[in-house]
């Protein structure tokens, strides 16, 4: 009889009888084989049928030692009063593990069945299982037998043996054990809810998590919601055993969902005259270790003083959910599916403010909202028309024409979304520029909706460096598209004189043609994210006019500067960077690279070039110095300059001459290098293109209801 994947039933005595004889046949089938060899041979005759008896003999042995390893598991099992038989029709069973890990996770479970009755000792031997954690057999057997009980159970009984541990050193010690056993059950939940893993326990497993969740439990004077207690082991998860999809939309969803139902009239009442007067914050569903008093540092370090749900002291089980599920997207993307990220943005938005709890909703909306996949783009948008409809009645136009501030409450209490909402207007930075440009939307927003979220999130400095990067490499991209020259396509297109080749007159006129549409497309949402960022300042009572840093050190450490003679054109670096910025790389973007130079100006703060930018006044020259780089990278990387002489430069060298390595220029042959560019290109025309596209902010005036401008922002 079968009890389950890895387990095979027996009955006793009979299972004991079974491998007594099976034992003592192998070696009587070894010998049996041993005289028919010798006989046969002895008459002559062919041996083969005394090989087979051999050959049954060895699988029986074998066998004989399987069934052993199972008895000596049994006994073992039976010991430490883990093994539980099973009443059927056909008889008492006993489940006996196929292997050692499944056996392990039979003793785990019943030493995790110990710590909840508050043996004293069991945790420590729960540890020793930790080795274990890893392995589907161990993980099986382990769930198998705590059940979704336990898994709800075993937590409580842990943070409640931390909060009544008397003096500081007992409570430390107890809270680090306590912690790596949620670590370890944790890891056991993350496997045994993912049906990729092999150690999935099963949907019936995830509906009875959720029952469990839902229900009343009381261990001891203790009496709580089981999702307050499994929270804590979410609070614990391993980025190396990630929670999956199938766990978010079963259980992550539900816990959301209960928390809803259990505070909507609370929340609801916030809204009415008296409770408004009375409000003191939006309550959540607390986990256990912020009910009774221990706050973060249950999961993070020693417990923490202070009242239970005060603000960065404790966490909610929201908190701990996110924290979970924002390990990958697909399980990021689950969660946020159906109402959730509504809920999240609007209904729930100031329980997190109870708890700290931002920056668990701007991790899991990062992970979720910033891929390039169908999704990221769907939930980004949703996302943005939600934030869109909160910032309604937030700004407005002040005495001097420039935008204001209507509600500040209402901003503060919108702030914390800025970044991960910049994130994810950076990772669409490309349909921001086709809405722009060709009046189309993102998601149901149009331009006069996005340039609202672009002056909410651009009054804080890191979103807006954030977008300014996404779209100097979506420049850098649209600059290096340049049409291909070679084949049939490429004459059919420039070859203008049909001489049967292309000339260096007509390739320049080509790539001129195309960068003076890409400069100008370019340029517009430059110009929407400078003028937002400009009147976000101005609402906020700063200086319009400040140059940020961000940009300075962007142009300083050559974001967008040539590349090395012989080098990787750029129109495959921007490529590259473009997509590794937009996913993966967004937070970490102060130590992107986007080639050799970029890494090298940047680590040596002494090179001459530096000089160069010292003399950048505001964000538009910044910009201006940036697309100057661009555009003269492009122009140089294919093939605008080959014709042209390079003796007697000071910016060249060698025989025959050639471009010096950037890194070794001073600051006069650089500027002597890009005197010679814009002679010889069409550099100056494009850039007074890219200048006046930039510097018309009547388009963004106009979608935030504003003033038209009597004077260029530069002069504000």
């Amino acid at each position: 009889m079968s009890l389950g994947k890895g387990f095979t039933g027996v009955r006793q005595p009979e299972f004991d009888l079974l491998v007594a004889c099976h034992c003592q046949a192998g070696p009587r089938l070894e010998r049996l084989a041993e005289l028919l060899h010798a006989e046969l041979r002895t008459a002559g005759l062919d041996p083969t049928p005394a090989l087979r008896v051999g050959d049954i003999a060895r699988r029986v042995l074998r066998q004989g030692d399987d069934l052993r390893r199972r008895q000596r598991l049994i006994r073992e099992l039976e010991r430490a009063q883990a093994a539980h038989p099973t009443c059927t029709a056909d008889g008492t069973f006993l489940g006996v593990p196929d292997g050692e890990p499944a056996a392990e996770g039979l003793l785990a479970a019943r030493t995790a069945r110990l710590v909840t009755d508050g043996d004293a000792g069991a945790l420590a031997r729960l540890l020793s299982h930790a080795a274990r954690g890893g392995d589907p057999g161990f993980v099986r057997a382990f769930l198998g037998a705590i059940g979704a009980e336990g898994v709800t159970v075993l937590p409580a009984a842990l943070v409640r043996s931390v909060a009544r541990a008397g003096d500081p050193v007992s409570a430390g010690r107890h809270a680090e054990q306590a912690r790596q056993a949620t670590a370890l059950l944790s890891r056991a939940l993350a496997a045994g809810t993912d049906p990729a893993s092999a150690a999935f326990a099963g949907d019936d497993f995830l509906a009875e998590l959720v029952r469990q969740g839902r229900a009343r439990h009381t261990h001891g004077d203790l009496t709580y919601f089981g999702y307050q207690a499994q929270a804590l082991v979410w609070r614990a998860a391993d980025p190396g055993v990630p929670y999956s999809a199938r766990f978010a939309q079963v259980v992550g969803r539900d816990a959301v969902a209960f928390e809803h139902e259990r505070y909507a009239s609370r929340w609801r009442a916030r809204l009415d005259p008296l409770g408004a007067l009375t409000d003191t914050g939006q309550v959540a569903l607390l986990d256990l270790a912020t009910v009774l008093g221990l706050g973060p540092g249950f999961a993070d370090g020693p417990p923490s003083a202070g009242p239970p749900g005060t603000t960065g002291t404790g966490r909610a089980v929201v908190d701990d959910l996110l924290h979970a599920t924002a390990m990958t997207r697909d399980a990021s993307q689950t969660l946020l599916g159906g109402a959730t990220l509504t809920h999240l943005l609007t209904t729930r938005l100031d329980a997190f403010a109870t708890t700290g709890g931002h920056p668990a909703l701007a991790r899991l909306l990062r992970s979720a909202l910033t891929g390039q996949d169908p999704t990221s783009r769907t939930l980004s948008a949703e996302a943005a028309e939600v934030v869109s409809a909160h910032l309604s009645g937030v700004f407005t136009v002040g005495d001097d024409g420039d935008l204001a501030i209507a509600d500040r409450a209402r901003l503060d209490r919108l702030a914390p979304l800025r970044q991960p909402l910049a994130a994810a207007l950076a990772a669409r930075v490309a349909d921001l520029t086709d809405a722009i440009l060709d009046h189309g939307r993102l998601g149901r927003l149009g331009v006069e909706e996005l340039d609202r979220l672009l002056a909410f999130v651009n009054s804080d400095d890191t979103c807006f460096e954030l977008l300014i990067r996404a779209h100097t490499e979506h420049m850098r991209a649209a600059l290096n598209d340049v049409p291909s020259f070679t084949g049939a396509d490429g004459l059919a297109r420039f070859d203008f004189d049909e001489n049967g080749e292309i000339g260096g007159t007509e390739r320049l006129f080509a790539l001129n043609r195309h960068l003076t549409n890409r400069v100008v497309e370019e340029s517009r949402l430059f110009g929407h994210l400078l003028e937002t960022r400009a009147q976000a300042l101005v609402a906020s009572g700063l200086d319009a006019k400040k140059t940020d840093e961000s940009l300075r050190t962007m142009v300083r450490d050559s974001l967008g500067l040539l590349p090395l003679p012989g080098a990787t054109h750029l129109g495959t670096l921007a490529k590259s960077a473009f997509g590794d910025l937009l996913t993966a790389g967004y937070t970490k973007l102060t130590e992107t690279g986007y080639d050799q130079i970029a890494r090298h100006f940047a680590s040596d703060p002494r090179l001459p070039l530096d000089e160069a930018y010292k003399d950048i006044a505001d964000n538009d020259g910044a910009i201006e110095r940036l697309t100057e780089q661009m555009i003269i990278a492009t122009a140089l990387s294919h093939g605008a300059f080959d014709d042209i002489p390079l003796e007697h430069r000071t910016f060249a060298e060698g025989h025959p001459a050639a471009i010096k390595a950037l890194q070794t220029m001073t600051q006069d042959e650089y500027r002597d290098f890009l005197k010679w560019a814009r002679q010889n290109s069409e550099t100056s025309d494009l850039l007074e293109r890219a200048r006046d596209t930039t510097a018309n902010t009547g388009d963004v005036r106009r979608n935030l209801g504003l003033a038209e401008a009597e004077r260029p922002r530069g002069d504000r």
